[in-house]
């Protein structure tokens, strides 16, 4: 007979549907073993399609082994196929991830494992084997660590954890001791991971030390006591998680593969509570999870956001990073956002004619032509502020080409495409005075990544005639005593992202 507290959890979060796939992770353990009997069971009303997978974490030696072989032989009885791997945790946590408990790696190394499983078998669900006690156990953990709210609502009965994959906890509303005695009653036998007998890792101890004391010294139904409060924090989470969704629509401006932006001024506004809440989320979205992130990360991006300074640059756990560029916030995998800084270069530049920089991944075409051909361009040019100069050079037809209109007079050959050396200045269109190029980026407010990205179009006499794509020099401008005309061209320019 299967307990009633898995009809309730069942029915309540509506786990099982009909025509389900199903993952069961399976370790041999009693709750893994309960937990495939009990899903064999319903698998006929629910039509569901079972497989079980099993991995060996080579940390038990022979134990292990007899650990994989019960399982196997057990899914047999049941006629379930199982897939089954050896993975070294160990030797995966000293390689990849030394400063991470090994617990840590073993959870996501066994999810990575199940989600692998679940794609091969095109399934919709994982099942595993989490029940009440260790609901209990996660609550107080999590109230040693320093958790907020949010990790004292302990484990979810369901969630999301990949794109069409459901991760379920059938036996999350029944005991250890019920479980026992399932297992008792359907005479099935299990495999007891001798690990779990010692006081090695934190939950060990909870459970072995701590929790017994609890229930002897102080209260004696502790457990209800957390499942209480887990079920009552989880309701005031849900409540609260509208309003975090809510605020994410008025916080993210752009998102990309791992990586998000949001606008400071609206993240500013928000409630300190919202306001770690959304930063949490947003650490999902690019990581999957917030494991490894702790207070001090997240209070470390509220910081960023909430400074004087307009910008600054904060590394985090897992190759992440926060950078504040003015009125934007980016938290991004660095792994596949890191622009590569460019070496010092410097090409000449043919003028007239057509020059092929193939280092930049563009094309510079230059051709001088007289004033009265290009009047309307030089019509467009008067009627609009040098601040919208920027706007103006990007060829709207060809978006991947910008351009400049110079008076040819004014400039020395031969001409220089470089990058900005330190000390560089110019007189920007529509400015009075010279301005140092970095001042000039930190007035527009670039981000600190491109500056460097950008290139610049230098005369003889070492003056900046373009910073290209964004604003020409003074002294090159289109005047009425101007009669000839340099047009420059930049085609496909893969060498700048701004």
């Amino acid at each position: 007979m299967i307990p009633q507290g898995v009809h309730d959890v069942i029915s309540q979060y509506q786990l099982l549907a009909k025509k389900d796939r199903i993952v069961v992770g399976v370790s041999g353990g009693p709750d893994s073993i309960a937990l495939l009997h009990i899903l064999w069971q319903l698998s006929e009303e629910y039509s569901l399609s079972l497989r079980v997978a099993h991995l060996n974490h080579m940390q038990r030696g022979q134990e292990s082994k007899e650990d994989a072989e019960y399982t196997l032989k057990f899914a047999n009885e049941l006629s379930i196929p199982v897939i089954s791997e050896e993975i070294d945790i160990k030797a995966i946590k000293e390689k990849e991830a030394k400063d991470r408990p090994l617990t840590d790696v073993a959870r996501k190394i066994r999810y990575d494992f199940l989600k692998r499983v679940a794609k091969g078998f095109n399934a919709n669900k994982i099942a595993v084997g989490h029940h009440a006690d260790d609901l209990v156990e996660t609550v107080l953990i999590n109230l040693i660590r320093g958790t907020g709210s949010e990790g004292l609502k302990g484990i979810a009965p369901i969630r999301k954890i990949d794109e069409d994959l459901l991760l379920i906890r059938p036996l999350i509303k029944i005991s250890s001791l019920q479980i026992h005695q399932y297992l008792s009653l359907n005479h099935l036998e299990f495999r007891v991971d001798s690990s779990n007998l010692k006081p090695i890792f934190l939950r060990n101890r909870v459970r072995i030390q701590l929790l017994p004391i609890l229930r002897k010294e102080y209260n004696p139904k502790i457990d209800n006591a957390f499942i209480q409060l887990s079920q009552l924090l989880k309701m005031d989470e849900d409540y609260i998680d509208e309003a975090v969704n809510h605020a994410l629509l008025q916080v993210v401006v752009e998102r990309k593969e791992k990586m998000v932006v949001m606008d400071v001024v609206s993240i500013s506004g928000l409630h300190p509570a919202i306001q770690t809440r959304v930063i949490r989320r947003i650490i999902t979205m690019i990581k999957g999870d917030v494991e490894g992130f702790n207070y001090k990360h997240i209070q470390g991006i509220r910081q960023l956001i909430l400074s004087i300074h307009p910008q600054g640059r904060l590394s985090l756990p897992f190759f992440i990073s926060a950078q504040r560029d003015y009125k934007q916030l980016i938290i991004k995998e660095e792994s596949i956002y890191r622009l590569k800084p460019l070496d010092y270069y410097e090409y000449l530049i043919e003028a007239p004619g057509t020059n092929e920089i193939q280092d930049l991944n563009c094309t510079i075409k230059t051709e001088v032509v007289l004033k009265e051909t290009i009047l309307k361009d030089i019509e467009y040019i008067e009627k609009h502020p040098p601040t919208e100069y920027r706007y103006l050079i990007q060829d709207t037809t060809h978006p991947l080409i910008l351009r400049a209109y110079l008076d040819y007079d004014q400039i020395s050959q031969p001409l220089t495409l470089r990058c900005r050396k330190d000390g560089d200045r110019f007189q920007p269109y529509g400015m009075q005075g010279r301005k140092k190029i970095k001042d000039f980026f930190i007035d527009l407010k670039l981000p600190m990544d491109t500056r460097n990205r950008i290139p610049l179009l230098v005369d003889k006499k070492g003056n900046v005639l373009w910073v290209i794509g964004l604003r020409i020099g003074e002294q090159v401008k289109i005047t009425s005593r101007t009669q000839k005309v340099l047009v420059v061209s930049m085609v496909n320019m893969g060498c700048c992202k701004w």
